[in-house]
């Protein structure tokens, strides 16, 4: 079992679901659920910047280890994660080891100029 120590951040995961507008309009509106909240390592792997038309855009990678759970096993690119009130969106979600005891998460942060 991986030691409890490492994981020193609390990780929320979402999920992307659709709601009736509550205007009462007949819309739909797409909305931001929680999986759930857990402990996990959070490291910030890279970072970077790119033009964006007139604006500079930056994005930082993060790497995140959560223990296995079945919630945690749920979790896919569908989802996105919040680190301290920060949006990370999913790109890959993969047993390191093959060992169904931690999940690796990686993302990408964008950053507002």
């Amino acid at each position: 079992m991986a030691p409890a120590g490492k994981y020193r951040d609390r990780v929320r995961f979402e999920f992307q679901t659709s709601q009736p507008d509550p205007s009462g309009s007949g819309q739909l509106v797409e909305t931001w659920q929680t999986l759930g909240t857990f402990w996990a390592e959070v490291n910030a792997v890279s970072g970077s910047e790119s033009f964006r038309g007139r604006k500079i855009q930056g994005r930082v990678s993060h790497l995140v280890r959560v223990r296995v759970n079945s919630l945690t096993l749920q979790i896919t690119n569908r989802h996105r994660m919040v680190i301290k009130g920060n949006v990370v969106h999913i790109a890959s979600v993969y047993d390191p080891n093959n060992r169904g005891i931690e999940i690796e998460v990686q993302g990408e942060e964008l950053l507002d100029p």
